[in-house]
């Protein structure tokens, strides 16, 4: 009876202890496959912020382009219109601060100002309607 006890003993004790070292390996294999999945989906969550920073980054970028070019088509119309006489509020500020905007400093020329060259608005004078006008005889030749 002794025999059958220990025997009974040893195929339990060894069942348990398989069981125990299959659990084991399953736990660290299970633990391996979560971390890479949570790397995974911190780097897509990553890459999904930077792509919508990037989107509203532009988004703002070009509102802001749109903008500029609207305040000088209103003060190209503003510039060339006839009647100039009447004074309208608010378009010699918004020239003054458009003019004011583009004379810094370029970036990468050390000592030249920027903006534009001549003293009127968008292209010296000329109005802006989007339409590219052939340069003038005396300045092809340069």
């Amino acid at each position: 009876m002794q025999d059958t006890v220990a025997v009974a003993l040893i195929t339990s004790l060894s069942t348990l202890a398989a069981a125990a070292l299959t659990g084991l390996i399953a736990a660290r294999s299970t633990r391996r496959q979560l971390a890479h999945q949570l790397t995974i989906a911190q780097q897509e969550s990553a890459d999904r912020s930077a792509a919508r920073r990037e989107e509203l980054r532009r988004d703002a970028y070009v509102g802001f382009l749109g903008a500029c070019d609207a305040a000088y088509r209103r003060l190209d119309r503003r510039w060339i219109e006839p009647g100039a006489d009447a004074v309208t509020p608010g378009y010699d500020e918004t020239y003054a601060a458009m003019r004011g905007r583009g004379r810094g400093v370029q970036p990468g020329v050390a000592g030249r100002s920027g903006g534009r060259r001549g003293g009127g608005p968008v292209g010296g004078g000329q109005p802006h309607d989007g339409v590219r006008r052939a340069a003038p005889a005396c300045r092809r030749a340069g």
